[in-house]
């Protein structure tokens, strides 16, 4: 098989590149993803924007860690999801109303919430 290039060289990278080399600071932005989605999901929606913009910085570190010629289109795709979390972590904290995106910044719950 091929590795430098097709859709085998990206599985190869998903399931290993947190062992290192070339690969291993922009896979750790699927680190940073993963704890963004689970910030979001709880409420913490400050820390998921914050972490959303890591995961995209990290992600661009593959322009620096692969060669030019080796980036496919899942790359692309890739990216578009932590831009994704970052952008779409601003929508939801710009409506969310102040006191209750405070309060779960802060790791209160809302008022709502305490009534049971």
């Amino acid at each position: 098989m091929d590795f430098e290039r097709g859709w085998q060289f990206g599985l190869v990278i998903l399931l290993g590149g947190w062992g290192g080399g070339n690969n291993g600071v922009p896979w750790s932005a699927n680190v940073f993803l993963v704890a963004g989605v689970y910030s979001l999901a709880d409420g913490r929606y400050r820390l998921a924007v914050a972490l959303g913009f890591v995961a995209s910085a990290l992600g661009l570190t593959t322009w620096w860690a692969r060669p030019y010629d080796t980036i496919m289109i899942g790359y692309y795709v890739w990216q578009a999801s932590l831009l994704t979390l970052a952008l779409g972590a601003v929508w939801v904290l710009r409506r969310s109303p102040p006191a209750q995106a405070a309060e779960r910044d802060n790791g209160q719950l809302p008022s709502q919430e305490l009534v049971t």
